[in-house]
């Protein structure tokens, strides 16, 4: 991995503004018209800070914050309390497991049992299996919701897809994409560096552009990377 042509190619794709290829139609080099139909995408240091800003612009009062035990102490506590300093009406769920969260019957099942019929937004603090069962839930029931991104390893919280465990297989569902995504870079580059490198190894190995150059830099390197572009 050569650390300056990453960060050559990643300060390049700061020039693009985010919100000119959200939330319109796009016509592409393709010949196709392409739509992104979420709102914000908030990436930067204390990130969070804006969640109650956000909300208000949705005119949302009545929220469903939903966790693991690991999101909620990494950054769902402080979400939660600073949701609450703001006045807005909130319910929390944390999953509780011996075993990693899977997105499955049993997980969906305790989402509906625990949403309160006047929710007008849910919120999602997490990566790739709580974001799958929230979006499932918004596209099933109607409500939007937001995502609290807590790692970078992961690139679902945009997609229109959710893959869920029904039946003891796995079904990729069409659902709906996130109001916003809330990227706070102080709790991205804090995501364990090893399970970073695990996912990422799966993530390229299962992609037709597979560059083993790119999977195997050092943690210092990573750590590096990160502060030198924030």
């Amino acid at each position: 991995m050569n650390p300056e042509r990453v960060v050559a190619a990643m300060t390049k794709t700061k020039e693009y503004k985010i919100e000119n290829l959200i939330n319109k139609n796009i016509k592409c080099t393709c010949g196709k018209i392409h739509y992104a139909g979420i709102a914000d995408i908030i990436i930067g240091k204390d990130a969070i800070n804006r969640i109650p800003g956000l909300l208000a612009k949705y005119q949302c009062q009545n929220l469903f914050l939903v966790a693991d035990e690991n999101t909620y102490g990494v950054v769902g506590e402080k979400v939660e309390k600073l949701l609450r300093e703001h006045g807005f009406n909130l319910s929390v769920h944390i999953f509780q497991r011996e075993k990693p969260l899977v997105a499955d019957e049993r997980a969906i099942g305790e989402l509906l049992i625990r949403l309160n019929k006047d929710t007008d937004m849910l919120i999602a603090v997490g990566s790739g299996t709580l974001n799958d069962l929230l979006k499932y839930i918004s596209y099933k029931l109607h409500i939007p919701y937001i995502i609290v991104a807590t790692a970078p390893s992961m690139d679902g919280y945009s997609s229109f897809v959710s893959p869920l465990i029904v039946g003891n297989l796995k079904i990729t569902f069409e659902v709906t994409t996130p109001r916003a995504i809330i990227a706070d870079i102080d709790i991205l580059k804090k995501a364990p560096l090893n399970m970073l490198r695990v996912l990422n190894i799966i993530f390229l190995i299962a992609g037709s552009d597979f560059q083993p150059d790119l999977i195997f830099p050092s943690l210092k390197e990573i750590k590096i990377l990160l502060d030198e572009i924030y």
